[in-house]
Order: C-alpha cells, then sequence, then structure tokens
C-alpha cells in the first residue's frame, strides 16, 4: 500500500494547519485572507527561519523553494490533484 493511501493525507494536512495556527499565535506566521488564505513569514519567522542552519533545515529550505517555484500559484484544487494524480500513479505503479 502507498505511503500516503488510508487517510495518511489527510492527517498531514490537518498536522499542517495545527503547526501553521502555532506559528501565527507565536507571531512567527501571519495569515491574510484574501484568495483562500495566504500564510507569511513575520519579521521575527525570518529571524528564526534565518538561524536554523542544521543539514535538515537547509534541505528543507531547498524543498520549500522548488515547492514555491512548481506551485506558488496554484490553489488548493489544484495541489490536491497534482497530489491525487501522483498517489494513484504511485499505486498503479506498485501493483503492476
Amino acid at each position: 500500500m502507498h505511503r500516503l493511501a488510508a487517510g495518511e493525507i489527510g492527517r498531514r494536512i490537518t498536522l499542517a494547519d495545527e503547526a501553521l495556527k502555532d506559528l501565527v499565535m507565536r507571531g512567527l506566521v501571519s495569515y491574510v485572507p484574501q484568495d483562500g488564505g495566504l500564510y507569511a513569514l513575520t519579521g521575527d519567522g525570518r529571524r528564526v527561519a534565518n538561524a536554523m542552519t542544521n543539514v535538515y533545515a537547509k534541505r528543507f529550505a531547498v524543498m520549500a523553494k522548488k515547492v514555491v517555484s512548481r506551485f506558488g500559484v496554484a490553489t488548493d484544487d489544484q495541489l490536491i490533484a497534482v497530489i491525487t494524480n501522483r498517489m494513484v500513479a504511485s499505486v498503479a505503479k506498485e501493483s503492476d
């Protein structure tokens, strides 16, 4: 079975929502309710993010830039469609 099957995507979305709420409450991220909502680092958030220099943080920053470059203007529905299509293709490949 695919690692994101059986409700795993829904759980990850919930975890991301909870993490974003926590970051907003800590003043590291701001929320702008335009076009379905937008989260952005605050000045304090930028300072904290820039202070993270371990290997994980550096890899995460590279991946985040790739995601923004590829999907930065995509809607939630478009992102869900991409994820679903890739998941279906992966499951089909595994069953071959």
